[in-house]
This record gives structure tokens, sequence and C-alpha cells, in this order.
């Protein structure tokens, strides 16, 4: 089973682990290294996209209605409530 396999079966955390070993690996790696590591850094990409293509959108964000807020606040600003000691 080579690593095209085995990319699908991957969770997120080895996923980014994974990228982050091919990263530095091809930019510090052996010329072989490097080739290798361009390879996987393309497979994790495809993977990442066909994970979020999988994924249910996203519900719409609602909106609050403006001059709703109630009673302002802005009167109070500053006041300490009456505490009897």
């Amino acid at each position: 089973m080579n690593i095209r396999d085995k990319i699908p079966g991957l969770d997120a955390d080895a996923l980014k682990t994974l990228r982050t070993n091919a990263t530095r690996l091809s930019a510090s790696g052996t010329p072989k290294q490097k080739d290798q590591a361009r390879d996987v850094l393309i497979l994790v990409d495809e993977e990442e996209a066909n994970r979020r293509e999988a994924l249910p959108p996203a519900p719409p964000k609602t909106r609050r209605k403006t001059g709703t807020a109630g009673p302002s606040k802005a009167g109070r600003k500053g006041r300490l409530p009456n505490v009897a000691t």
C-alpha cells in the first residue's frame, strides 16, 4: 500500500502532521526527499479539497434587526447601586 492509498483514511490531525513533515522535507531534504515531499503535498491538497467538498453547506448567518435591542443603558453608565453598609 502506498501513501496515495493511505491518505483518504487519515484523520485530520494525521493529515496535518503529514503536511507539516512534507513541507519541512520539501525545503530541507535531499533531492529525492524534496521530490517525494512535493508529490505528497499535492496529494494532501487534493484530499483536503475533497473533504471540503463533502462537507454540508454552512447554514446562513442570521442578522439581528437594528433598533430592537430594548432600553438603552447609556443613562446608567458610571452609576453605582445604592448599597447600605
